[in-house]
């Protein structure tokens, strides 16, 4: 069973939720609004104590963090996204879950840049993705705060999926500097 290392936006599902719901499958899977940091990340049954703890180290020296998704993407034809705007700390958090997890590229390398992004609509017709985007753009920008990492892990089925942990960012401004 495959999991993910994610941040949460459960706090969106009352603005997308319903296209989601309709046509972005994880969301029948049981994951809320996200943007995956790392998928796949370790099979579910080799998720040991030792990785959860440095995902626990890398939210640990991380600040809450405001985010404002602005626009919309495309990969292909058929998935559409929203993307954030330019923040550092989002950029910062992704650069030190790479680098703690070196072994589970994203998308599993298939990809040669990392864009974060939120879901809206994947494996649906082209228009079908067209008009989730058409349904959301008039709600942008959607602002919300990243608050911590959260891993999952489960089987692509509807209800497959679960929390494996939930990992605060918990560090102060001062200790940044």
């Amino acid at each position: 069973m495959p999991s993910a290392v994610i941040l949460s936006f459960p706090d969106l599902d009352a603005v997308i939720g319903d296209i989601r719901d309709r046509l972005d499958p994880s969301a029948s899977w049981g994951i809320g609004a996200h943007v995956s940091l790392i998928y796949p990340f370790a099979r579910a049954r080799r998720i040991t104590p030792e990785l959860l703890e440095t995902v626990r180290r890398v939210a640990s020296a991380t600040q809450p963090f405001d985010v404002r998704f602005d626009h919309t993407g495309w990969f292909g034809e058929e998935t559409v996204w929203l993307g954030p705007a330019p923040q550092p700390r989002l950029d910062d958090v992704v650069a030190r879950c790479l680098a703690a997890f070196p072994q589970y590229p994203p998308y599993g390398g298939e990809f040669d840049e990392f864009v974060p992004h939120l879901t809206l609509a994947t494996g649906n017709s082209a228009q079908e993705a067209k008009d989730a985007e058409r349904e959301v753009l008039p709600e942008l920008p959607i602002s919300t705060m990243a608050t911590g990492l959260t891993v999952v892990a489960g089987a692509p089925e509807p209800g497959g999926f679960d929390v494996v942990g939930e990992y605060p960012f918990t560090a102060r401004e001062d200790s940044l500097r």
